[in-house]
C-alpha cells in the first residue's frame, strides 16, 4: 500500500511539473541581457536629425498680406488651432501663383542658414564642404512644418563636439521654438510623412534662438532576437524604415486608388495638398482647391497603426537615443546654436531571449522524468531485496 500511495504521488508531481513547465514555454516570455558595447576606432557619426521651426507658419503674414486663414495648414496640426480667420480660400487655383503648395512656401517659417562646420545650407541646397553631412529633400509634414532632414557622416568620439547654427536672416518671422528631431536611423525621417508621428526611437528636443543648447547623447540599441526568431518583427536597412514601408506599400498604393475617395464628401477626384509634395510622387495630380478636397486629403493619409503593423512589421533592432541637455544664452537673437557630442564611447546593447525556450523545457522534463526513475528504481532495488531476504529466509528455515 506504502509503495502504491508512494507512486501515485510520483505520477502526481511529475505530471504538475511537466504541465507547469508546458505552460512556461506556451506563454513565450522574454527577457533582456544588458551590455555595453564598445565603439571601434574611429567612432561612429552622430545620429541624423530634422529640423523644423515651431510655429510652423507665418499666420501675420498669411492673414494681412495673403488674405488666407492663419489657420490653414494647422487645423490638423498637435498644435491646436490658430487664432483668427476661418474660411478656406476661395480663389485658389491648380496652377499659377495662387496655390496651396504657393501658400505653404510663403508661409512656411524655416532657418534662412544652416552652418554645421564647414557646411553652409542655404534654401535646401549644400554650400562649400559637404563631406560632413547628406542633405535629403525636405518634408512637409503634418505636425512639424517644413523639416529638413540631415545626416552627419564624419565619425566621432565620446566629447567630440559638434557645433550647429540655425539662422534666421532679414525681417522674417521667427518662431517661437526650433524642433529637433533626433531619428533612430536615416530611414526614420519618414516617419514624419503626412499623417505619421514620429518612430518610437525618434528624440525631440527644442531650442530656442538667443539660445547655445549643448546636448550629450547616449545610445542604446534593442536586438529582439526572439521576435526576429517568430518572424514578429523585421530587418530594415538603415535606409529604409517601417515608416518608409508603410509610405511606399500602403499609401502610394492607396493615392493610385480613385475608389478611396468614396467617403468624402462632395469629392470626385483625389488631390494634391503641398504636405505631400516631393513624397506622393504622382504625376499629373492636379492641386487641391476646396476645403473638401483637402480635408479628404489629410484623412487619406493620417496612418492607420493597426494596418501599417500589419504590412509593415516592427523593427527587429530598436535604436534609441537619450539626452542630456544644458541651456545658456548667446548674444545673437536670431540664431540658435546646437552642440552635440556622445557622452561615452560606449553604448548599451540590449538582447532579447526566451525566459523558457525549447531547450530549457526538455532540461526541466528530463530532470522530472529522472527523479521519477530515480524513485522507481528505488522502489524496484527495495523490492529485490525484500525477495532477497524472503528467499534466505525460506532457506534458512528448510535447513
Amino acid at each position: 500500500l506504502v509503495r502504491t500511495c508512494l507512486f501515485i504521488g510520483m505520477i502526481t508531481c511529475f505530471t504538475a511539473t511537466s504541465y507547469r513547465n508546458f505552460q512556461k514555454y506556451v506563454e513565450g516570455k522574454s527577457s533582456m541581457t544588458e551590455s555595453m558595447v564598445h565603439i571601434e576606432e574611429p567612432g561612429e557619426p552622430l545620429p541624423t536629425f530634422s529640423i523644423c521651426a515651431e510655429p510652423e507658419f507665418d499666420t501675420e503674414f498669411m492673414e494681412n498680406e495673403l488674405k488666407v486663414p492663419p489657420n490653414l495648414f494647422l487645423f490638423t496640426s498637435i498644435l491646436g488651432q490658430v487664432s483668427g480667420l476661418t474660411s478656406f480660400p476661395s480663389n485658389l487655383s491648380t496652377d499659377g501663383n495662387q496655390t496651396l503648395e504657393d501658400l505653404w512656401n510663403q508661409t512656411t517659417i524655416k532657418p534662412d542658414i544652416f552652418a554645421i562646420n564647414q557646411t553652409h545650407i542655404v534654401d535646401d541646397e549644400v554650400v562649400g564642404n559637404s563631406s560632413d553631412v547628406e542633405l535629403f529633400d525636405p518634408i512637409n509634414s503634418l505636425w512639424y512644418g517644413r523639416c529638413s532632414s540631415i545626416v552627419l557622416k564624419q565619425p566621432r568620439k565620446a566629447n567630440e563636439r559638434l557645433v550647429m547654427i540655425f539662422a534666421f536672416l532679414g525681417e522674417s518671422t521667427l518662431p517661437n521654438d526650433l524642433v529637433l528631431l533626433i531619428h533612430e536611423s536615416p530611414g526614420a525621417r519618414f516617419s514624419l510623412v503626412p499623417g505619421d508621428f514620429p518612430g518610437k526611437g525618434t528624440k525631440e528636443e527644442r531650442i530656442k534662438l538667443g539660445e547655445l543648447k549643448i546636448l550629450g547623447i547616449t545610445k542604446e540599441v534593442k536586438n529582439l532576437k526572439t521576435q526576429r526568431d517568430e518572424g514578429k518583427c523585421k530587418d530594415y536597412d538603415p535606409e529604409d524604415s517601417q515608416a518608409k514601408c508603410y509610405l511606399e506599400q500602403v499609401l502610394m498604393t492607396r493615392m493610385k486608388n480613385e475608389s478611396i475617395i468614396e467617403d468624402c464628401n462632395n469629392v470626385t477626384k483625389i488631390c494634391l495638398i503641398p504636405q505631400a509634395k516631393d513624397i506622393i510622387d504622382i504625376l499629373d495630380l492636379d492641386q487641391c482647391t476646396t476645403k473638401n478636397e483637402y480635408d479628404c486629403m489629410i484623412n487619406l493619409l493620417k496612418t492607420d497603426p493597426d494596418l501599417r503593423n500589419e504590412v509593415c512589421p516592427n523593427p527587429c533592432t530598436e535604436i534609441t537615443y537619450k539626452t542630456i541637455s544644458k541651456s545658456l544664452p548667446q548674444d545673437m537673437p536670431r540664431w540658435a546654436i546646437l552642440m552635440m557630442y556622445y557622452k561615452s564611447n560606449y553604448y548599451s546593447l540590449l538582447e532579447e531571449y526566451l525566459v523558457f525556450d525549447f531547450s530549457a523545457i526538455l532540461v526541466a522534463l528530463g530532470g522530472s522524468l529522472g527523479l521519477f526513475l530515480g524513485f522507481s528504481f528505488f522502489q524496484c532495488a527495495i523490492a529485490m531485496i525484500n525477495n532477497v531476504i524472503a528467499f534466505a529466509k525460506k532457506v534458512t528455515g528448510n535447513e
